[in-house]
């Protein structure tokens, strides 16, 4: 691997993975029962050996006389030290080890009596891991589950699951997670075949279950721990330093797993033969006691961290299916297809400061939004009034700290009227980080060996921050570069007043727009193309002669177009979602294919 002109990394590995898996029909005892054994070993090791370079040059071309001139990696100018060659003599380091073993042991049963069917399973399953000059870790899992219909047309399922986890105290290793579904088929009852029959299939189905989870909780959670102080205390004469000892993390020794219970229900329709069909689920979870960081333990407390099962989520939401399927005659026939989603989420309890206010509390907020409230780039903004329009207004606005603003910069609203703009001012956003709204559409239309397929994608209801207040991508000449979007044309001046942009500064890296504010949490709705395909099947005669049985040629267009609010953007499922400086240029691509069958 390259890394940054510098010189190489080479990575090399081996591994073992052996499984083996054993199972036996038990039909002597009952019919329809079977047991299953199964092994797993798998061992990995990764080394790798860096071949660097001691230095580097870098080549300017000047472009008034043509002259080429090279500069080392200190911007030194060098035109004479020899090309460095690479340093072979590093040795190879192991990078990372692991070995994993997992063994479980199943019971099978499905029988049928008459028109009554049932099955049932049964699982224990354990899971061993260590990795370098590491504790091994340990899983454990007993699972059971039962399932029950009656010609198809009554459906009842229910199943538990006693979960262990090495990361809680003893005790709290183990949690019991039930759940169960029914389902009702009524298109099948005689009443529906008589009265109905255009109306020919309908089923409504509503589950119910609790998961645990213990991802990303850390390990030994509850024990404390003792370290090495960072400062030594002197005694006697002459002085005698002693090296200090002090706590760790308060030990949480109540910690126990999260835990989700999910809701669905589901219609599944269909029309005139299932040439139209209409899915419908709706759901709805809510999270409870997720492992977190108490905040409102003061400073005082003399600790770091105290962790605990605080945090409540929930969430719902509403997904459909449309579906139309129709042959006009033997040779044409039109598919369609749509999807939609609709969801919404928020954080129901979070352990904040009493006095933290509503605005920058976590609480109410959108699950995607309370993720990302801090940190580097914040999901929430400073309002903004509009323009500085005129010298006198710059003394009439409250300022936030850092460079002074100048006429044609965004004058911003002090939010808790403390007479100061700062991050306490901060609100979220109308539409969440996470798209609150995601839709789809399939359409194909087959016409003899021609068939047509067009698909599209679009999300909606979504804000996107960009990093630091739109430093690096927002404004124009940021980062010292010469260079400026066509859109950051429409910017403030004594004659454009009402302009998108603010107004242009001279140093972009050093302005008072650079502050996290609304204009730079930006709209992240898009509509796409996502593909169009042509294809045609060849079958003839003279294909048949040398053994071809049919060939199909298929032209294919990806992200023929993207329409967005967004007039900076890249493309929107690329890396920063496509709002923000490393955004990869929207790509079309064409593709064209050739299948033949034997």
């Amino acid at each position: 691997m390259w890394i940054g002109g510098m010189g190489f990394r080479r990575n090399k590995s081996n591994g073992v993975a052996t499984d083996v898996n054993l199972e036996q029909k038990l039909d002597f005892i009952t019919e329809g029962l079977k047991a299953s054994v199964f092994y797993s070993f798998n061992s990995s090791n990764e080394y790798m050996k860096e071949y660097p370079l001691d230095y580097l040059f870098g080549y300017y071309l000047n472009p008034a006389d043509s002259t080429w001139s090279r500069y080392t990696n200190w911007q030194v100018l060098d035109n004479d030290t020899p090309q460095p060659k690479l340093v072979t003599t590093r040795s190879e380091n192991l990078q990372s080890a692991g070995r994993s073993v997992y063994y479980k042991g199943q019971l099978d049963y499905a029988r049928s009596f008459g028109r009554h069917n049932v099955t049932g399973v049964g699982v224990f399953s354990r899971r061993q891991y260590r990795g370098i000059s590491s504790f091994p870790s340990y899983e454990e899992n007993w699972v059971a589950r039962g399932t029950y219909n009656y010609n198809e047309k009554y459906l009842f399922e229910a199943s538990v699951a006693y979960t262990g986890s090495e990361k809680f105290a003893p005790g709290l290793r183990f949690g019991t997670f039930p759940s169960f579904a029914v389902g009702w088929v009524g298109s099948e009852e005689n009443f529906w075949k008589d009265k109905m029959a255009w109306f020919n299939y309908f089923k409504t189905r509503f589950s119910w279950g609790m998961v645990g989870s213990d991802a990303g909780i850390a390990r030994w959670l509850y024990i404390s721990e003792y370290s090495s102080g960072s400062e030594s205390q002197g005694f006697g004469y002459p002085m005698t330093w002693y090296p200090s000892i002090q706590e760790g993390t308060i030990p949480v020794t109540n910690a126990t797993w999260e835990t989700a219970v999910k809701a669905n229900l589901g219609f599944e329709m269909g029309f005139f033969q299932n040439q139209v069909t209409l899915n419908v689920d709706l759901y709805d979870e809510h999270r409870n006691d997720i492992l977190q960081t108490r905040r409102s333990v003061p400073s005082w407390v003399g600790v770091t961290s105290i962790s605990g099962n605080s945090g409540e989520t929930k969430a719902h939401g509403i997904e459909t299916e449309l579906g139309y399927n129709h042959s006009f005659s033997r040779d044409f026939t039109i598919q369609l297809r749509g999807i939609m989603s609709v969801n919404e989420s928020r954080v129901v309890s979070y352990d904040e400061p009493d006095a933290k206010p509503q605005n920058i509390s976590l609480e109410g907020k959108p699950v995607g939004v309370a993720q990302r409230m801090g940190g580097y780039t914040p999901a929430s903004a400073i309002q903004d009034g509009g323009f500085y329009q005129s010298f006198d207004e710059l003394f009439m606005w409250p300022l936030a700290s850092g460079p002074k603003p100048i006429v044609g910069d965004f004058k911003y609203i002090d939010y808790n009227g403390d007479g100061f703009v700062n991050d306490l001012d901060r609100i979220v956003p109308r539409n969440p980080y996470v798209p609150a709204f995601t839709w789809g559409a399939n359409l194909a239309a087959i016409y003899k060996n021609l068939t047509m397929r067009i698909d599209f994608y679009g999300i909606g209801s979504t804000t996107y921050a960009m990093r630091q207040g739109g430093m690096f991508y927002l404004y124009p000449f940021t980062q010292n570069k010469d260079n400026a979007m066509t859109a950051q044309a429409n910017h403030w001046t004594p004659d454009n007043r009402d302009a998108e942009w603010p107004a242009v500064h001279s140093m972009a890296t050093d302005q008072y727009n650079y502050l996290g504010n609304e204009f730079s949490i930006v709209d992240g709705r898009y509509t796409r193309l996502k593909n169009v395909a042509l294809s045609y099947r060849l079958e003839s005669s003279r294909l048949h002669k040398v053994g071809i049985r049919q060939m199909d040629l298929t032209l294919t267009g990806t992200n023929l177009a993207t329409w967005t609010p967004f007039k900076l953007g890249g493309d929107p499922e690329g890396f920063n979602s496509g709002v923000d400086f490393g955004a990869y240029p929207m790509m079309k691509r064409f593709t064209f294919e050739v299948r033949m069958t034997f």
